[in-house]
């Protein structure tokens, strides 16, 4: 049999972002028994309450392209003033803090992530002007 650490970091590469934290063969084999059960409901995103709560969710917990994949982050938005505008009007709107009472601390920092992409966007239009 593989060694516990081996097994773990295999499933972990599979179900990124999550991640299992187990010191036994039992814990492990209950933790894939949990996952087997919910996995769909991971994947499918009915895990999350509503559009509002995977934005803010995405954008304070992960990186990368999943993260912008959920929050529809696509290079052409490094390209396309107006559309780079059009998205972060669009997505401000689903995590804005008056738009989720019940998770405004989340919220106030899903914003904050949000504006710091959008002036890594935004920089790549200035950059353009200065040439």
């Amino acid at each position: 049999m593989a060694p516990l650490e081996d097994i773990i970091k295999a499933i972990e590469k599979e179900i990124n972002p999550l991640s299992i934290h187990v010191t036994s063969y039992a814990e492990l084999y209950n933790v894939i028994k949990g996952l087997k059960k919910h996995w769909n409901t991971f994947q499918d995103d009915s895990y999350f309450q509503n559009k509002s709560a995977r934005y803010i969710f995405a954008l304070t917990h992960m990186e990368g392209k999943e993260r912008n994949r959920i929050i529809e982050l696509t290079e052409e938005l490094y390209d396309d003033e107006c559309k780079a505008k059009e998205w972060y009007r669009s997505v401000v709107k689903i995590v804005h803090p008056d738009m989720n009472q019940a998770n405004q601390e989340d919220a106030k920092k899903a914003m904050d992530i949000l504006s710091e992409i959008y002036d890594r966007i935004k920089s790549c239009f200035n950059d353009e002007e200065e040439d």
